[in-house]
């Protein structure tokens, strides 16, 4: 009995260790990502919410220490309350750099939008080649911004009796994505995860999570 005390003992530091609370939309406690490429991130969640209501939260962790990542994205995902308490849309983006495991948890309201299958696209597709390559920011980026468009379009497909959104910040954030990697490659400025060096700064305007719930969709991967 005493052994099995021990042992028990010895396993709570590393259950403490691991991060559950999430101070903002992008959570780097693996520090994979320069302050810059946070900020584009957040920037990014944050232009989505505006424009869909929607709430994307990303974490990168060092370790999971031990821990399934499907547990922990659920108990991060109902302990923040990712997502609008009367809509359930909130995301949550998960990266585990040691296990090398990522995760996306997606909130009842938002199952429709983002689907399981998606996760050829989403996953398989656009986050595991940059991933592997090492890009943490771009992976996420990129991931974060189909992500925002396809919720778009799913809203146009359903709102047959809704007033005709106004496409004009999403295309406006598009043709300026395009036009900034095309300006890099051809000897522009420096570019971090497709946007500028210093164009964005903390805006310090999150005021936490509305409250959502997990639904308990989503899809795991490894790279």
């Amino acid at each position: 009995m005493k052994l099995y005390i021990l042992l028990l003992l010895l396993l709570i530091p590393s259950a403490v260790a691991l991060e559950y609370e999430l101070h903002g939309y992008v959570n780097d406690y693996a520090g994979v990502l320069t302050s810059e490429e946070e900020y584009a991130i957040r920037y990014l969640c944050e232009f989505i919410e505006q424009n869909t209501t929607a709430e994307i939260a990303v974490v990168t962790l060092s370790s999971l220490e031990g821990i399934p990542i499907e547990m922990y994205a659920v108990e991060a995902f109902e302990r923040n309350g990712i997502g609008k308490a009367d809509k359930d849309n909130g995301l949550l983006l998960v990266i585990a750099v040691e296990e090398r495991e990522y995760r996306v948890e997606v909130g009842y309201g938002l199952e429709p939008y983002v689907p399981d299958a998606s996760k050829v696209i989403l996953g398989e597709q656009i986050l595991v080649p940059y991933l592997r390559e090492g890009n943490y920011a771009e992976g996420i980026f990129e991931t974060v911004r189909n992500i925002g468009i396809m919720i778009v379009e799913e809203e146009d497909m359903r709102s047959t009796q809704a007033p005709k959104k106004d496409y004009r910040p999403l295309i406006l954030l598009i043709v300026f994505i395009i036009f900034i990697i095309i300006s890099a490659k051809y000897g522009g400025p420096i570019y971090v995860g497709g946007l500028p060096r210093g164009t964005f700064s903390s805006r310090g305007s999150f005021g936490g999570f509305g409250g959502g719930l997990s639904g308990g969709g989503g899809f795991s991967g490894r790279w």
